[in-house]
């Protein structure tokens, strides 16, 4: 496989979180060819299992896919910040508990084209946060509810779970925390 070298990187367009990068790649045989990449911060994602055999899972429009879609708990990593500090925070910004994290692992959903890799973990032992609440945008924007883990697994296998990210997530932790697919 030929694998090409940067020799050229540009940053097209800055907003607040993402960048569009323009690289010029170089190939053994001295072809070039320019490609796209969106930079992103990476993320860390929690799936919330209770011991009666439920699950915290938001529900929230997605503009992009012009859906309500189900995800679990999610969100940037900020810079000087650990994966799973931001696992922790995210756990007690959007649902207001605490709890046992267990790394479950970590991918790029979208290696195509973007660079964010996601961080992924399980939560057990889970506990309020008595001064927990949630600000005016996640008020209006996000519903938390909670879902048995077991339809959230017939959800992903039958197809009918609409975003993915969480729906491999869930199948790691799942697995991870000693459950059978099978």
């Amino acid at each position: 496989m030929d694998i090409p070298k940067v020799t050229k990187s540009e940053i097209m367009y800055d907003p607040k979180f993402f960048q569009v990068v323009k690289d010029t790649l170089k190939y053994s045989n001295g072809n070039e060819q320019p490609r796209l990449k969106i930079q992103i911060p990476d993320g860390a994602q929690v799936i919330p299992f209770f011991p009666d055999g439920t699950v915290y899972m938001l529900r929230q429009y997605r503009h992009g896919a012009g859906v309500v879609m189900s995800h679990f708990v999610s969100g940037y990593i900020d810079k000087g910040e650990t994966p799973e500090e931001a696992a922790y925070r995210e756990l007690g910004e959007e649902v207001g508990h605490t709890g046992k994290l267990t790394f479950v692992g970590a991918f790029n959903p979208y290696g195509g084209l973007v660079t964010a890799k996601n961080h992924l973990f399980a939560a057990t032992e889970l506990e309020p946060i008595e001064s927990h609440h949630h600000d005016d945008f996640e008020k209006r924007e996000i519903e938390v509810v909670r879902v048995p883990a077991k339809k959230v697994l017939e959800d992903i296998l039958s197809g009918a779970h609409n975003e993915p990210i969480s729906g491999y997530a869930f199948l790691l932790a799942w697995n991870k925390l000693g459950n059978k697919l099978f």
